[in-house]
This record gives C-alpha cells, structure tokens and sequence, in this order.
C-alpha cells in the first residue's frame, strides 16, 4: 500500500474567499486526493468558504490559537539558536552596505518572537494530527514559523515551501532578504519554485543544499468541452487583461499604445474592483471599446475565454512570477503577449505568442501589435489547438499536481 504523508498546508486566507484562492484551490484538490491532509493552518478567514473541505481535515485559523506558555529556558535557546545568528548576520550586512537601523532590527526580533509564539501555540495541533510534512503554500510568514517549530519544537518535521515570485524578490531590500530569508532556506528542508527563472536567481545567491530546490509549475485545467474560438483576421479586434488596477501591472502604458495605434479594438478587462476607473473616462470616444468587468471567479472568467473571440491576452507588468492567468488563456487556445519579466518567457514561446522587453517605449509597441493584429497568425481552430496542445506539455494541472504530491509523500517514506 502506498504511504501518504500526514500534511498540514499552510495559508493565506484558504480555504475562505481571498486573493490566494485562484492559486491554489486545483492544488487543493489534488492534495486531497493524493495526500493524507489532515491540518489547514490559515492566518485569517475570508467571507465564506470557497471550496469543500473532507471532514477528516482540521481548519484552524491564527485567531482560534490558544496561548501557550514559553519558558524561560526557550526563550534563551531561541535567542541563541535563532535571534543571535540573524542579528549578527543582519548587522555585518547593513554595516558593510551603510543602512543599520537598530529600529529594523528591533522589528524583525519582534516579529520572530510572534514566530516563536506561534510555533508553541500549533504543536499540539501537530501532534495530534500525527502531522509529518509541514508544507507552507507561500515562502512567507508560515515558512518562518515552520523553521522555528522545527529548530524550537521538533527537529524531525519536514518543512517544504512553495516559492512564487514576491517571497523571494531580494532586489528592493537585498540585505534583510540575506538576513531573514537565509533563516528559512536554512531549516526549509525543499524548496518547490514555481518559476525556473526565480529559482536559477535564487539559486547563485543561497548556494543551496543538493536536492532542496526543485522547480515545480504550476498548472490549469485543459479540459474544455469547447473547442478554441476561431477569431476574425479584420475590425474590431479583441484583446484582453486580467489584472488590478496597480502601477506595476501599467494598464496607463497599454491604455496609451492602443490609443497610439487608431484601430477599432476592444478591451476586455478581468480584476479591477472599480468599473469606472480612469480608463473609462480616458479611452471614451476613441477607437477603443473599453469593458470592465470587475472581479469574476475563475470558472466565469474561463467560460468567458472559451466563448468569445479573444486576438491576445496582453500582460505588460513590470514585474512577474509565471502569471496564472497566462497559463488560463493558453489553456483556451489563446495567444500571449507579455513584458520579458520574471518567468513569462517560461509560458510565451513563438508558438503561442510574443515576449516584448519591459522598457519598450509605446510607439514601438504599437507599431508591433499593430502589425501582430493585422497580420494576425494564430486565428485558425488549427492554431489555436497548437497552442493548446503547447500548454498541455508544460501546465497541464493532472500532470504536475499529481508528481507534486506524489513527491510530498515520498517525503515521509
């Protein structure tokens, strides 16, 4: 019989309602299948439950966690096994670069105090689970807590970790990354990037230990009862965005290269909380038919790819880790357009798409997409099955989630 580790899954907000849900609800449902999970720890709730949970799975949120006591013995060996270690390191990091902050480094001590408190706080949760394999959704707080409740509590629980993009950006702050994250990579036992590009980044910076970091994508569901929509090679054409309304996403940089290019052309916008934004007073009485849909789930979102005619899902973010909504449209025979960033040269290839660099200036952007439209490539059901097909080969959702979890257990065996 096979062994299936006893999993507590770390989160943001899941099994509740929140801006995680997107991301790890098909995950969820392979870990169900194929794991023994037995714990969700979850730092808040959302408004409602967005998915089933089996009965046999403990949901507990920080908020229900009950104080317990920290001796004073623990909190010496924590200082020495944990807050001395990173001080020093973080103090010869910001001495060298010129910005110690004795303020900062009173934070952080607090901050892994709270971490040590947690820690205490989820162990008997964990004993009482038989939990073997804590693994943390985000490289973030959990992941923290995890590396403390094992140096603190229990040296022989495996922590595993899932790395998207933000939790190991070290470029805005590059010395409390070496400080803190140094920690985490230290007592995560496999690290799981989603990225091939973050984790190559990641890898020249932390040396890691062989074997503990694994590029593992993510993956979307290509099933679709609908065959890809055949769209026309003439006026109007239909691009579309799925993204808040947020400086790094720069929908003001595709807002001015569609109204550049002077064709009639439709915008269909997913993920912006205000329908009447600034770009529906901007782009009225132009050329471009502006629709804003808000926030829809994803299973709208997909029907809507699957019955309307889409020329290009457009991303033009500054920065990114490998874009799930890329993956969503390929899956529905879209093509891609998307900013040299992060990991969208994993997903954008010449057979489903085009990659443009980030400081492309907007004249030459829509000189090009106006020749991508009128010249358009990939409009043909024949096309569209390519690019499909394409997808399947990297993201299909049944291949990479079942080896993930199919991995997690050989963790305990």
């Amino acid at each position: 019989m096979d062994v299936k580790s006893n999993i507590a899954l770390c989160t943001t907000a899941f099994p509740y309602l929140h801006a995680e849900y997107p991301f790890i609800s098909a995950e969820f449902d392979y870990l169900q299948k194929h794991t023994s999970l037995a714990l969700i720890l979850t730092h808040q709730m959302g408004s409602e439950k967005g998915v089933e949970v089996q009965n046999t799975i403990d949901v507990v949120m920080e908020s229900e966690l009950k104080n317990t006591p920290i001796s004073f013995t623990q909190y010496v060996q924590f200082g020495i096994k944990v807050l001395i270690p990173m001080g020093i390191k973080l103090a010869v990091k910001s001495l060298i670069n010129g910005s110690f902050s004795v303020k900062a480094l009173k934070m952080q001590i607090s901050q892994y105090l709270i971490y040590l408190r947690r820690a205490s706080q989820v162990d008997a949760y964990i004993k009482s689970k038989n939990i073997t394999v804590l693994y943390s959704y985000w490289f973030d707080h959990w992941n923290a807590i995890a590396c403390v409740y094992k140096v603190m509590f229990n040296k022989d629980i495996i922590v595993v970790s899932r790395a998207h993009r933000y939790e190991v950006d070290y470029i805005k702050n590059p010395v409390s990354f070496d400080a803190y994250r140094y920690f985490q990579f230290k007592h995560t036992d496999r690290v799981y990037f989603i990225s091939k590009t973050w984790m190559d980044l990641i890898e020249r910076r932390i040396k890691p230990r062989e074997g503990q970091f694994l590029y593992r994508p993510m993956g979307v569901c290509f099933n679709s009862k609908y065959l890809p929509v055949e769209v026309p090679s003439k006026p109007p054409y239909h691009i579309l965005s799925i993204s808040p309304y947020i400086p790094l996403k720069r929908l003001d940089f595709l807002a001015s290269t569609i109204e550049n290019m002077g064709m009639p052309l439709i915008w269909h916008h997913f993920g912006e909380k205000n329908l009447n934004n600034d770009l529906t007073k901007r782009l009225k009485g132009t050329s471009v038919d502006y629709k804003c849909y808000g926030y829809v789930n994803t299973d709208e979102l997909l029907r809507f790819m699957e019955t309307n005619p889409i020329h290009f899902l457009v991303n033009v973010s500054t920065i990114e880790g490998v874009p799930v909504s890329m993956m969503e449209a390929i899956s529905r025979g879209i093509p891609l357009i998307g900013t040299n960033v992060g990991g969208v040269s994993e997903i954008i290839s010449d057979e489903v798409g085009y990659l443009i660099d980030a400081d492309l200036e907007i004249a030459v952007f829509a000189q090009k997409l106006h020749g991508w439209l009128a010249n358009y490539k990939f409009g043909t059901i024949a096309q569209r099955n390519n690019i499909i097909q394409y997808g399947i080969e990297k993201f299909d959702q049944e291949t990479n989630y079942t080896q993930f979890c199919n991995e997690l257990n050989q963790l305990s065996s």
